[in-house]
């Protein structure tokens, strides 16, 4: 059983894309991989919502599956792709029942909204700082929460959070990644 992650790309209001990654559900490889995405996004600024969505998780080392790079190619037919290396790297999927699927797979997900420039972060376990009871903190019945933050904070101070060997705190609850 894999750590497995989902990141979609959502432009114009809707998920035009996502990638499926095996492997790396772990709050630090899920933070490394998107920080690369955001790294390279100024490359695909504008053009047709789904071709970017594709080009933004191909930086990735995300590639198409078999059955959605024929999809792909029915809308943009002198396009090429970059080749699909498996699950480990990515499988992208563009139709509504591939998203779909893969979201049944998924344990952690990772929302890329390009219109607010915001991160749906949802790779970390979070709970409450300290019980009241006895002032110690909890480390039993995590929750899952999201967690919200523009693409600039992501860049500048989330993204340079070492998570292989602490937790942070936000607020009155302890962030605790996933390793």
């Amino acid at each position: 059983m894999g750590q497995r992650l989902n990141i979609e790309i959502k432009i114009n209001g809707k998920v035009r894309a996502n990638a499926y990654y095996h492997w790396s559900g772990y709050t630090q490889t899920a933070k490394n991989i998107t920080l690369s995405i955001l790294k390279g996004a100024y490359k695909f600024l504008d053009g047709d919502p789904t071709l970017r969505a594709i080009r933004l998780l191909e930086i990735s080392g995300a590639g198409l599956t078999d059955s959605e790079r024929c999809e792909a190619l029915k809308m943009y037919p002198e396009t090429n792709f970059s080749p699909c290396e498996g699950r480990n790297n990515g499988l992208i999927a563009i139709t509504p029942d591939a998203i779909k699927e893969t979201r049944r797979w998924e344990e952690g997900r990772i929302t890329l909204d390009f219109d607010n420039n915001i991160i749906k972060f949802n790779v970390y376990f979070i709970h409450p700082a300290k019980n009241y009871d006895n002032d110690e903190i909890i480390h039993a019945e995590l929750l899952r929460s999201p967690f919200y933050m523009t693409f600039d904070y992501f860049i500048s101070e989330f993204a340079k959070q070492n998570f292989e060997y602490f937790c942070f705190k936000y607020k009155n609850l302890i962030i605790e990644p996933i390793y």
